[in-house]
């Protein structure tokens, strides 16, 4: 698995890794394409009522590639839901990394359209069409991750921004590509269950608890005021450290890699927006990490700024 455009970084994966890095899988790269395109997410309708309701949406998404890698597609559980709080849960039937990015389309724009402009700009200034909406990281081929995200009324693509098989390009230029329609009244709320802790995202850093439950409930928010910030959990290589990671990052993710995998983790969030990820993680030692590019040139990712935070899952 090698890095690629994502932040402008390339890289090849351990031998025998089953995973593909960031831009050809790690789904970091989806948020940072995101942010290059100097796309912003709109927060949560800030009118919606707060309730409880009976049970949360819900919208599985099944993403799944030829053996060529040069085919991806994704299978929606629907193409309708109300608004509100939606659990979005990825199922990885494939052979490489993949995730699923929500962009709220602009109103007036059809998913045809941006997928025009987006194959056209390939990922670029396209995305100024859409807003990001959450969604879940990367997560290996056989995995599962679950978010909860409350979507008000619009129309969606769902989309994964990893790139590989023809030349690198990105996974929605072959096939993984879905639109979706989000319809009611806008409306507030949350899952049921504990929610372990918050997880902060600002610029450039993550506020979160030292030890972590490996299968727990956390809220991720972006304290920012004014980046787009994402989740990406990576597990560490035995013996290496955040400072490893960073280091690697630094060096245009060069050398061997200290992390052996993506571990999911939620999508690109606005400033002040939030949302809740299901974490499925086996124990060990762990990185949270954001690698959208920031807005300044030379549009480093925020994990080059210090976006790398270390944890223990267990």
């Amino acid at each position: 698995m090698t890095f690629s455009r994502c932040a402008g970084l390339t890289r090849t994966a351990p031998s025998g890794s089953s995973w593909r890095p960031f831009g050809r899988g790690l789904s970091v790269v989806g948020a940072a394409i995101l942010l290059m395109a100097g796309l912003t997410a709109a927060p949560a309708h800030a009118g919606a009522a707060e309730h409880r309701g009976d049970r949360p949406g819900v919208l599985d998404v099944t993403a799944s590639n030829s053996p060529d890698g040069d085919r991806e597609s994704y299978r929606l559980s629907s193409d309708q839901l109300e608004a509100g709080l939606i659990n979005v849960r990825l199922h990885n039937a494939g052979t490489v990394a993949h995730q699923v990015q929500l962009v709220r389309l602009h109103d007036g724009v059809t998913a045809e359209v941006y997928r025009t402009q987006l194959l056209a700009s390939h990922g670029g200034t396209a995305l100024v069409l859409a807003d990001a909406a959450g969604g879940d990281a990367a997560i290996e081929p056989g995995g599962f991750q679950s978010s909860y995200i409350n979507l008000r009324a619009g129309h969606y693509v769902a989309l994964c921004f990893q790139q590989g098989g023809d030349k690198g390009a990105p996974h929605f230029a072959h096939g993984m590509f879905s639109a979706f329609t989000v319809r009611g009244q806008d409306e507030q709320d949350r899952p049921d269950g504990r929610v372990r802790g918050t997880i902060s995202a600002f610029s450039f850093g993550f506020r979160m608890p030292a030890l972590v439950n490996k299968d727990g409930l956390y809220r991720f928010r972006n304290a920012a005021t004014a980046d787009t910030h994402e989740l990406q959990l990576l597990k560490l290589a035995p013996g290496r450290t955040a400072q490893d990671v960073l280091a690697w990052v630094r060096n245009g993710l060069t050398g061997p890699p200290p992390i052996v995998s993506s571990a999911g983790g939620g999508g690109a969030l606005p400033p002040g927006g939030h949302m809740w990820v299901k974490l499925h993680l086996t124990p060990g030692k762990y990185v949270a990490v954001c690698f959208v590019p920031d807005d300044a040139a030379p549009h480093a990712p925020h994990a080059a700024l210090g976006m790398v935070q270390g944890f223990t899952a267990a």
